[in-house]
């Protein structure tokens, strides 16, 4: 059972360190890209990623707290909590960028710095979840 937690909890890892990257991607993209157009090819090409780790991190996640007989701890509650806002902040941003059409230059930019918002937050609350749970 100790084999099994341990394989469960570096999978979690490993999907933290997914989200990570994808989130530095993403400001990467937004920061240099000046033309929306390509930035949008971008946005919907990471997009499933975003979704699929997140989706991955919950079941890594889920695997863990099974294994830890679902002892409610406020880490595991901080997770919960940022897992929520990371998805939610996600949808909004894809339902932004869905409402941007390609000649409004003003909403594109509003766009860019919410995006970069969203996921510069994203990138903190990973961290302090982390934090958290190490300490917690």
């Amino acid at each position: 059972m100790q084999d099994l937690l341990s394989i469960a909890i570096w999978t979690h890892q490993l999907f933290i360190a997914l989200m990570f990257l994808l989130a530095g991607l993403n400001i990467y993209f937004i920061s240099k890209e000046q033309m929306f157009h390509s930035l949008g090819k971008q946005i919907e090409f990471l997009a499933p990623q975003y979704y699929l780790i997140l989706s991955a991190l919950l079941f890594a996640g889920s695997i863990v707290w099974t294994i830890e007989r679902f002892v409610i701890k406020i880490d595991v509650l901080i997770m919960i909590a940022v897992w929520f806002v990371i998805l939610i902040t996600t949808i909004i941003k894809y339902k932004r960028y869905k409402g941007i059409s390609f000649g409004d230059i003003e909403a594109q930019k509003e766009f860019k710095k919410f995006a970069m918002k969203k996921y510069i937050s994203d990138i903190v609350l990973l961290c302090m979840t982390t934090a958290a749970a190490y300490i917690l």
